[in-house]
């Protein structure tokens, strides 16, 4: 488990999974104007907002979306 300020990342290995593998699991308190990238990942990354408001990929997302 990583802990940093108010992020909170668990890595997990499923690996004898073969149709779903669930890598990681986190929470993170984003700074206004947080961003990261532009990258290529290997994997697919599902983020659900508790509070608060942003962007992604150009569209408006606020609180209990994802």
């Amino acid at each position: 488990m990583l802990q940093h300020d108010k992020t909170i990342i668990h890595w997990l290995d499923y690996s004898s999974y073969e149709d779903l593998k669930f890598y990681e699991a986190g929470i993170q308190d984003c700074q206004p104007g947080y961003g990261y990238g532009p990258i290529i990942r290997d994997k697919y990354i599902l983020h659900y907002i508790l509070e608060g408001k942003g962007y992604f990929n150009g569209i408006p997302l606020e609180k209990n979306q994802g």
